[in-house]
């Protein structure tokens, strides 16, 4: 017997037929099979669980080392406490501002520490081998090209 979308099922009798059902279409009685049925049978979709076990996991190791990793941690532990999907993204969405800026800053450093370093003299004699080997000799000619290679 199917019941779907019936509106003056209450919940024992959805659950009841949803039991009868997972019976006759001998489906193993887990979790996802009930709520699928059940589902089906009360003509609306549930809403998906809030994932509370794995958010909290989360938070235990998110970093707190800095005022606003603290501030994003206890952020972030009241979204999960109030089911707030909103406030985790914007919590999120610090906690990834917040590596983005000194990662940045680390590489430009580390490009500017680089530009300041001279050759060292193998890579010299290299560049310069590949400097004559391709370089046409008429574009060797043009003052710019006349101070490259560097010696």
């Amino acid at each position: 017997m199917q019941m779907a979308a019936h509106k003056s099922l209450n919940p024992s009798d959805i659950a009841r037929e949803t039991l009868r059902q997972l019976a006759q279409r001998r489906l193993a009685p887990t979790p996802q099979n009930y709520q699928a049925l059940y589902d089906e049978i009360a003509g609306s979709p549930s809403l998906a669980p809030f994932p509370q076990l794995q958010l909290r996991a989360i938070q235990r190791v998110l970093p707190a080392q800095t005022p606003e990793q603290k501030r994003l941690l206890d952020q972030f532990e009241r979204a999960v406490t109030e089911h707030h999907w909103p406030s985790l993204q914007s919590t999120l969405v610090g906690y990834a501002n917040l590596a983005i800026p000194s990662t940045v800053a680390t590489v430009a450093d580390e490009l500017d520490d680089a530009a300041q370093q001279p050759l060292p003299p193998a890579w010299a004699r290299s560049w310069r081998g590949w400097w004559t080997t391709c370089c046409p000799p008429w574009a060797r000619k043009t003052r710019a090209c006349r101070r490259w290679p560097p010696t």
